[in-house]
């Protein structure tokens, strides 16, 4: 089986919208990912829906994951439980780079520019907390164990390791949770026929 994680520039929002309608449009943008997704796996998308939690329920047996921000959404659908995540990679308070690693996993990447390596864990453990259906305080839960290359990072949480592959993206990484298959990459484009829009009840 091939992972088909789909990720889609956002184009520029007409005119000025209020942050629900800016947050609105961004999940709408990330669901038509989702169908992209689907569509290259050959997975059926009915109604979406999430849980008291936020967290994404399977439509039958196909389990998805969304992520957005400002400039970039992503999404993927598979036949078991999975997670992506997308951050824009900034400087942010140095505070947090204690938070999202240990020295220990620091030394896995020195001599990297501090913030790409940031990004890089934070957006793994996102995506393992997501396919583990776990919310961000899981975060301190998990743990590095290796980053054989650029595109993989291989993370421990709760005694199981996940897989974690991912793609940098102009300024954004991506990273989503695969079980040692193929993943490929799809960019995706709003309005695709394949991205039919889908009801996501919250």
């Amino acid at each position: 089986m091939t992972l088909y994680p789909a990720v889609l520039n956002v184009p520029k929002l007409d005119g000025v919208q209020s942050g629900r309608a800016t947050l609105d449009s961004l999940r709408a943008l990330a669901r038509q990912a989702l169908r992209v997704s689907a569509h290259m796996s050959g997975l059926a998308l009915g109604e979406l829906h999430q849980d008291a939690d936020g967290a994404p329920v399977p439509c039958s047996s196909t389990y998805w994951s969304i992520s957005h921000k400002p400039r970039c959404v992503a999404a993927v659908s598979s036949t078991y439980p999975t997670g992506i995540d997308v951050e824009e990679v900034k400087p942010r308070g140095r505070n947090l780079l204690g938070y999202v690693a240990t020295p220990e996993e620091w030394q896995l990447l020195e001599g990297e520019d501090p913030w790409h390596v940031f990004y890089r864990y934070w957006t793994a453990k996102e995506a393992v907390l997501k396919a583990a259906s776990i919310g961000i305080a899981g975060m301190k839960g998990c743990r590095v164990k290796s980053v054989p290359d650029a595109t993989r990072v291989a993370i421990e949480y709760q005694g199981h390791v996940y897989l974690v592959r991912q793609l940098r993206h102009g300024r954004h990484i991506v990273s989503v949770v695969h079980r040692g298959e193929t993943v490929e990459w799809v960019m995706a484009k709003p309005h695709d026929k394949s991205a039919q829009s889908a009801p996501l009840v919250e």
